[in-house]
């Protein structure tokens, strides 16, 4: 049999992922791995070919890879369920390529959320983190895959890992941002909706300086006011929320001298009495004083 892997060309699977093979890539020219396993009759005679053909499919290239990245990867989630089904070793669906990707991370990537699921029923590890510190609810969230965070956590459920699956929904990754804030910092509403229904702390902070979703938002150079008000109205984040530095929404519009924000903000219900760690208000900073900051000037 011709090896399907030899056909493959040799770049990485990364943020772009369902791309870098091309729309017209077929795994083999003849037959698939998974046709050829298909199509043994596994008798005793037959058995050391099907170990042989499984064990090819689980071996990593050269970018660490398996047979079972690839079929994600090319959006083929028919041979790539087929694989899981017939995994000998649970151990094996959790290989990590080279960027620490395993085939769960893939099909958050790809938004295969059937495939996403089969790994979690086959008990794929959900705990395991990519190079950048991220897990499937990460990269559900920041790309707004609302079908493969919903399936999961519903496969989840069904086998005994909620609780392993609500602390990853609040788990943060290497840059310090749980699920919902990449949601959000990413905008994508619908997945914030997604999570929010889920009573996770949608107030929860980005570890490197305290800031909330609702600080990112003021930060931005033009600000999205439909976004602030979905944020505070729809999703109940908390106006208020201070920094580590003490410092609230208000305080950044003040510091920014944006006046149509901190009249938007106030609208909202934002508090002007909050005073930061210099026992400033937000009245009392003057233009840029709040970003300087938030810099440590």
């Amino acid at each position: 049999m011709s090896n399907p892997k030899d056909k493959l060309p040799n770049q990485p699977i990364d943020s772009g992922i369902g791309d870098s093979f091309g729309p017209d890539f077929v795994p083999d020219d003849e037959r698939t791995l998974t046709e050829e396993l298909e199509n043994l009759n596994i008798q005793p005679s037959n058995q050391i070919n099907t170990k042989t053909l499984l064990d090819q499919a689980f071996t990593p290239d050269e970018e660490n890879d398996t047979y079972l990245h690839v079929y994600i990867a090319k959006n083929s989630p028919d041979e790539a369920m087929q694989l899981i089904e017939m995994c000998p070793d649970k151990n094996l669906l959790n290989i990590q390529n080279y960027l620490g990707q395993t085939p769960l991370h893939v099909a958050s990537y790809v938004n295969l959320d059937k495939v996403a699921m089969s790994l979690v029923h086959h008990d794929a590890n959900l705990e395991i983190q990519d190079r950048d510190g991220k897990n499937v609810f990460h990269i559900c969230a920041e790309r707004g895959h609302i079908e493969t965070l919903e399936n999961v956590i519903k496969m989840a459920c069904q086998t005994n890992k909620t609780n392993s699956a609500w602390n990853l929904l609040h788990s943060t990754d290497f840059e310090g941002q749980a699920p919902f804030f990449l949601a959000a910092l990413n905008k994508k509403k619908q997945m914030c909706v997604t999570l929010a229904k889920l009573n996770i702390d949608v107030n929860q902070i980005d570890i490197k300086n305290g800031n909330t979703p609702i600080h990112e938002a003021i930060l931005e150079q033009n600000i999205d006011y439909d976004f602030l008000e979905f944020l505070v109205k729809t999703c109940n984040l908390n106006i208020n929320a201070q920094n580590y530095a003490g410092i609230t929404a208000l305080h950044l519009a003040a510091g920014r001298n944006d006046s149509n924000t901190y009249s938007k903000l106030l609208e909202l219900g934002a508090n002007d009495s909050f005073v930061d760690i210099r026992d400033f208000t937000p009245e009392m900073c003057g233009p840029s004083d709040s970003i300087q900051l938030l810099n440590g000037v």
